[in-house]
């Protein structure tokens, strides 16, 4: 009788020994991964957005430049907006989470301050190119056929602000042209 109970309590002993190694095995991967290096760590100094356009290559949108409307596939219009921003956190990661990335704001208004067009707040990821972060080939779409508003003083505006809380803004005056053909 009492080598059984000794045989038991050895092999309960046993068993509780690998349950508590299972439990470190699964638990220190886990705490690890979350003591990932703080991204904001390092991010001083100024910020700075420029409103641009390009699909390619960006192209410093100036006051005043002339830019042509797209018509898109299913009827709908838009511009390609691009912006560069300098001073801002953005992982290089082009996997990275929604929640790590960016949020922009990319909006178009008329002559009156009205937005009629565009986005706010959409977490996107940016390309590096040497000390900034680009967004090329932005769809930014007119909310009604922008045909009506060819040779219009028009503003396309955008914000972009980091998962450490720092922010840009940038806007730029332009005339809507006609599609290139």
């Amino acid at each position: 009788m009492r080598q059984r109970r000794a045989r038991r309590e050895a092999g309960s002993g046993r068993a509780v020994r690998l349950l508590q190694l299972a439990v470190w095995l699964v638990t220190t991967p886990l705490l690890a991964a979350g003591c990932a290096p703080n991204p904001c760590e390092g991010t001083t100094g100024a910020s700075a957005v420029d409103v641009g356009t390009g699909h390619d290559e960006f192209a410093a949108l100036h006051d005043g430049d002339t830019v042509p409307y797209v018509r898109g596939i299913q009827g709908g219009t838009h511009v390609e907006g691009a912006l560069r921003a300098t001073g801002l956190h953005a992982p290089k990661d082009p996997f990275a989470h929604a929640e790590e990335l960016p949020t922009v704001s990319m909006l178009l208004r008329d002559d009156d301050g009205a937005m009629i067009g565009g986005y706010r707040q959409q977490p996107r990821a940016l390309s590096h190119t040497g000390d900034a972060a680009v967004l090329l080939g932005e769809l930014v779409i007119f909310f009604e056929d922008a045909a009506a508003r060819v040779g219009a003083t028009l503003t396309l505006a955008a914000d972009v602000t980091d998962v450490c809380g720092a922010s840009a803004a940038d806007e730029r005056a332009f005339v809507l042209a006609a599609p290139e053909r």
